[in-house]
Formats: C-alpha cells, structure tokens, sequence
C-alpha cells in the first residue's frame, strides 16, 4: 500500500512485485498478488483496465480520468475539471456505482519525437 501511495506510475501486478521484492528478496508472488486483491477487494486501491491484457493499480481514490500514451505505454492522471456536471445526464432509474474515463494519445514526452516522425524526421538515441 505504501508503494502505491508514493508513485504515479499506475503499476501493474508484476511492477508492484518487482519494487517489494528488491526490498523484501524472500517475498512471494502470491503474497503480493493476494495483498493487491485484498486491497482491491477493501476499496483502498482502484483497479485501472486501460490496456486490454494488463491491469494497473492506484491508491489515488478522488475523482479522475486517466489518459495512456499510446507510444511510451505510461498512464497519467488527469484531474476533472468541476465544472463537468454528471447530474445533467439523465440515467433514468440507473444507479450508476462507479465511472472510469479514459483519454487514448501521445503524451508530451512523447509528442515531439512522434511529431517529427510525422514530417519524416527520424530521431536517434
């Protein structure tokens, strides 16, 4: 939990084994696995389904979307603005219990290279 609390990165089942594993070496996979559905399971993380074959976790529970670079692969937080207003849509008798938006693109990191391969620019490391 102290691991999610402290990173931005929305890591995956196998991210969070691999950073606890560095500090505890004799740790198991499916304590791990076991602790993050727990979690799950009390609502003091949010499972993020953004890529299809790979789940993603954050701690982070107020109000936002997430948008995922389709290039560098990473997922950010995006804060909702106020003034988007889920009380005007009309859901008739619906309870809606939960909404996850997520934005699809390129992120900032990543615009320039794309940008200039675009214009047949290639960009070297």
């Amino acid at each position: 939990m102290n691991y999610l609390l402290n990173t931005k990165t929305h890591p995956s089942a196998e991210d969070i084994y691999n950073h606890i594993l560095s500090i505890y070496p004799n740790i198991s996979r499916a304590t791990v696995y076991n602790n993050i559905t727990s979690l799950k399971e009390a609502d003091m993380i949010q499972e993020i389904t953004i890529e299809k074959d790979k789940a993603r976790y954050d701690a982070n529970l107020k109000p936002h979307a997430h948008f995922f670079c389709n290039v560098c692969k990473s997922v950010i937080d995006i804060n909702l603005d106020s003034s988007i207003n889920l009380s005007n849509i009309n859901l008739g008798d619906l309870i809606v219990e939960s909404c996850h938006i997520y934005f699809y693109g390129v992120c900032d990191n990543c615009s320039i290279e794309k940008r200039l391969q675009l214009i047949g620019i290639e960009t070297y490391e």
